[in-house]
Formats: C-alpha cells, structure tokens, sequence
C-alpha cells in the first residue's frame, strides 16, 4: 500500500524538531505494515483544532487525487482535535478507500469507528482542559494584581522590562497625554489620526509582532481613527484603556472559538460581575481631570449619535450619488466615499493621511458619473447591443410558446378564473354530487373555452413584443444623449439604490481606481480598470422596460 504521512506540532514554543521526530515514529509504523511511503507534509505551530492548514489541505488534496492508500500520523490528534473536523474527514477518506494507520488507531480494524469517536472525543476535551486551565492561571495572576500578557499603548510590556511587571513608557506616554487633551479640546479622532502621521509618530502596531499581516495591514502603516476612539464597551482604543488612570481590568470580555473551527472566533462581553479590577498608581500616564473631560465629551457624542440614529431610522436615508460604494482604491484596497458633497477621495487616506494610503487624488462625482455611464453607453447601447437585446426578447417569445402551461398563478384573470371551473367541475363529479354525464358534458365546454383563452394571448403577446423592439433603436439613442448630457433623471433615490445594484452586478464588484504614473508637472489623474458585463444589463432593461420578467415561464 501507497502510504502518505502527516505530521503537526501546536505551538511555536515547541521544538521545530518535533516534525523529524514525529516522521521517524511514522516511518517506523510503515516499516512493521510494509507500506510504501510516496509522500508526506506537515504544519508548524496550527492547532488541530482547525481545517485551515496548508500541510493538510494538500494532504487532502493528494488524497482525493488517488495518490496514496493509507494515511499515517503518529496518533489521530496530530490530524484532528476537532471532532466536527474529524468525523467528516474519515468518512470522505473511507469513501475514497484510504485507510487511517496511527499509533492508536487502524481503520482497518472493525471497531475503528467507535474507537476513532473516543478518541476525538478525548483529542478535543484535551484541547479544551488546556483553555480552561490556562484561563485559569490567568485568573490568578489578574486577583494578585499581577501582568497577564498582552500589550498597551504607552507601556513596556512585562516580559520586555527589567523589573518584570510592565512599565510606563516615557515617549508613549507623551503621545498618550497629547491624543488625550486634543480630543478634549474638541478635535476628532480623524484629525487626531492625521496629526500623528503628519508628525511620523510610530503607530501603536507598527513594531508589534502580529499574527495576519492581511488584518492589521493598516495599524502597521500608521495611525488610522480606529486606533484613537477604538470601543468603549470593549475598553479598546486610546481613549477608552482605564490602565492611563492607573486601572486594571481583566476579563472584560472574550474571544469565544467556534466548535466547527477553532480559527474562527467571536467577541463577546462578559458579565459585569466577573470583571477582576485592581488600582496601580504606578501605571497612571493621565490625570483624572482630563480622563473625566474626555469621557463627558464621548458621552455628548454617543447622545448625540443615539438622536441622530433615531431620526435616520424614522425618516430613512438612502444614497444621494449613483457610484456610492462602488469604487475601490486598488492601492490600499479601501473605498472611496464622498469626502466634501463634490467629490470621491480614498477613505484610508482620508482617515489617516498618506501614512495609510498615498493616493489622494480626488474624483469629481459627476465626472465619475459621465465617464463611466459614456462606456455603458458606447457599450451597451450600441447598435449591437441593441441589436442582441431584440434577439433575447424575440428568444424570450419563441421559449415561452414552447413551454409546457404555466402555473396558475402567472396566468391572466380569466384564465385563472377558468381553470378553479374546471377544478370545482371534476371535484363536484368525484364526490357524486354531479352524475358522470353531466359533469363530462359541462368539463368538456370549458375546456374547450380555455383552450380558446390561451390561444389568443401570445399573440397579442408577441404583437406587443413586437411594439417595443420597433421603439428600442429610438430609446436607446434618447437614451445615450441623456448619459452624455449628464441628465440621468435619478432624482428619486429607491431609483439610485436599484441603478447602484445593476451597476455592481455590471461591473463585476467595486470598480478600482489606480494612480496613473504622470510626468513632472503633469495634472494627476485616476485609471479605472473595467470589465462590462453587458448581460446583467440587458436584462435589466428589459425588466424595467416590462418587456421581460425573469422566472418560470415568464411573461411578454
């Protein structure tokens, strides 16, 4: 048999030699069955606990290519601690006739099954024990008042200072105290943000080893406004850690794992009642006058939103500009919004300043409009677009009198009226209450009434369609002298919402906007790269102009 082997360790403070290691006791497994070992992989410090593993997808992916026989591993918690992972993963390996061979485990055996069950059962509780004992450890060093790991803003961490408890850092803390009076005298975390990249000030990940450049991407270029207002239910953000007064908090809230995939987390908020606190002076960077001026004005700010929320909820807002949401800056991959009511700008630099993003080119919104609607229109409302439109509505007939009846409810009124007849007729006549010959008579009648209805509607139908393909030529070029004109006619907003949603589908997703590289002196302008999916509109249109409705058996 064809063997594969695996190998896995959890954690990055465990011996990288751990993989050898593992593959020597393998080896030796293969050894005493006289496998043949045609290939292995590993993964280095992941947990079991999740399928997002780069060594075991492509085990996964050798496996379901017929590659190897039996899959061997030192014991089943090197592949799984999750059962939700487990169970499926042995049932598509057994359907694809690949045995499992471990130290403790043999799916050639019998009683596999039940054995595999227990001993994912005791792989996942195991992982579990770990949690909870470590919280719990965690907890004991929260009611001594001592360090429980993680980083702040300002401070030295424990593990990085010399008295082994954190430390203020004296920089930081100058940063920390500025932030503080700035959002006291009324400046916004945005300008707050701008400021200190303006002013090269390091951002608090910049020198943090994080583990997903993709996710914090952004804290590592610089400030972003986030970073400064953060969540004060979850005491995250500058303004919001009660450590600046000297406070300790620990188990305000936690990252709950999902059972399916220990990767995947959600944040939830503990019970006031669990919260451990504890006061160190020592630690205090900002003076309780001004954390108590900063926390009134976030309490103005919250009332104020809170008023402002209601009002948006009683009264709606819907978007004011066709493209809102629809373009993307291809240089940080954020959006551009509307940044002053006359023109787009990139978000990221919006917020944070070339430190976040360096493209801070704007866009004029009705600019916007015109040029990319003039490429739909040299597009779409082409002569051959119109032309392939006349095609599918002239298909759209010749399918819809080929279809077998429709269903009653797509059916026009008399129609309709005709058939519950035709129904009341044969119930009456199963029941007894009419006789067979009376009832075959009367059916028959109305049969052949109905058959007369459904006779002449495609044609009146297909006359109709007709009409409109004569007047497409002459909307369409109406049209395109409006697009040119900048006279859209959106002035209704449910019109804006329902043309942004073609839009999107039309051009695939967001639009990006890329930088072009200009010449000395020359005026910088933006690129945007897209593709028309010309399709999604001409259905579109057909629907709007009533020509068309999509769905079982449609109608003209």
């Amino acid at each position: 048999m064809k063997a594969w082997l695996y190998a896995r360790y959890s954690d990055k403070k465990q011996s990288p030699a751990s993989i050898e290691d593992q593959f020597r006791i393998c080896e030796r497994i293969a050894e005493r069955n006289g496998f043949q070992i045609v290939g292995k992989h590993f993964d280095r410090a992941i947990t079991g606990g999740t399928r997002q593993r780069p060594g075991y997808q492509e085990m996964l992916r050798a496996a379901r290519a017929k590659r190897f026989d039996v899959l061997v591993a030192e014991d089943t918690s090197r592949l799984w601690r999750n059962l939700a992972e487990q169970a499926p993963r042995l049932a598509e390996l057994s359907d694809l006739g690949i045995e499992v061979v471990t130290l403790d485990l043999d799916t050639r055996v019998e009683s596999a099954g039940m054995l595999s069950a227990v001993l994912g059962a005791s792989a996942e509780a195991y992982r579990k024990e770990i949690a909870r004992r470590t919280r719990r450890g965690l907890e004991g060093r929260a009611k001594l008042g001592k360090s429980c790991g993680g980083r702040a803003y300002g401070y030295i961490a424990a593990k990085d200072s010399e008295s082994g408890e954190p430390e203020i850092h004296a920089e930081q803390a100058n940063i920390v105290r500025e932030i503080f009076q700035w959002y006291a005298d009324g400046k916004s975390p945005r300008w707050i943000a701008t400021e200190l990249n303006r002013l090269n000030v390091p951002s608090p990940g910049a020198s943090w080893n994080r583990t997903s450049d993709r996710l914090n991407a952004k804290r590592k270029r610089g400030w972003v406004p986030t970073a400064v207002h953060g969540d004060r239910r979850r005491g995250t953000g500058i303004l919001n850690n009660p450590a600046y007064i000297g406070e300790k908090i620990w188990n305000r809230s936690m990252w709950k794992r999902s059972a399916a995939d220990s990767l995947e987390r959600r944040w939830q908020l503990n019970d006031p009642k669990l919260l451990i606190r504890h006061r160190d002076e020592r630690l205090r960077i900002v003076s309780q006058e001004l954390w108590d001026a900063v926390k009134r004005r976030q309490d103005d700010t919250a009332a104020m939103t809170i008023k402002l929320r209601g009002a948006l909820k009683k009264n709606g807002r819907l978007p004011r500009y066709l493209l809102s949401g629809l373009l993307r800056c291809e240089e940080c991959g954020g959006g551009f919004r509307c940044v002053n009511g006359r023109e787009y700008g990139c978000a990221s630099h919006r917020d944070g300043g070339d430190a976040s993003c360096k493209n801070g080119i704007r866009l004029p919104i009705k600019l916007a409009e015109k040029k990319l609607l003039s490429e739909l229109a040299e597009e779409i409302l082409s002569p051959a677009g119109v032309t392939l439109l006349e095609q599918r509505i002239r298909e759209h007939l010749r399918d819809a009198a080929q279809a077998p009846s429709r269903q009653a409810e797509d059916q026009p009124a008399e129609v309709r009226k005709k058939l519950d007849e035709l129904a009341q007729l044969r119930a009456l006549m199963k029941a007894g209450t009419l006789s067979l010959a009376v009832a075959q008579v009367a059916i028959e009648k109305a049969e052949e009434e109905l058959q007369g209805l459904q006779r002449t509607r495609p044609e009146s139908g297909a006359k109709e369609a007709e009409r409109i393909i004569r007047m497409l030529p002459r909307g369409a070029e109406k049209l395109r002298q409006r697009i040119r004109a900048g006279n859209l006619g959106l002035r209704n907003p449910s019109s804006i919402v329902e043309g942004r949603n073609i839009l999107f589908g039309m051009f695939g997703g967001k639009v990006p906007l890329k930088p072009a590289q200009v010449k000395d002196g020359e005026r910088p302008y933006l690129i945007a790269r897209v593709g028309i999916n010309r399709e999604i509109l001409l259905e579109a249109a057909a629907e709007a102009a009533g020509c068309v409705k999509n769905g079982s058996g449609g109608r003209i």
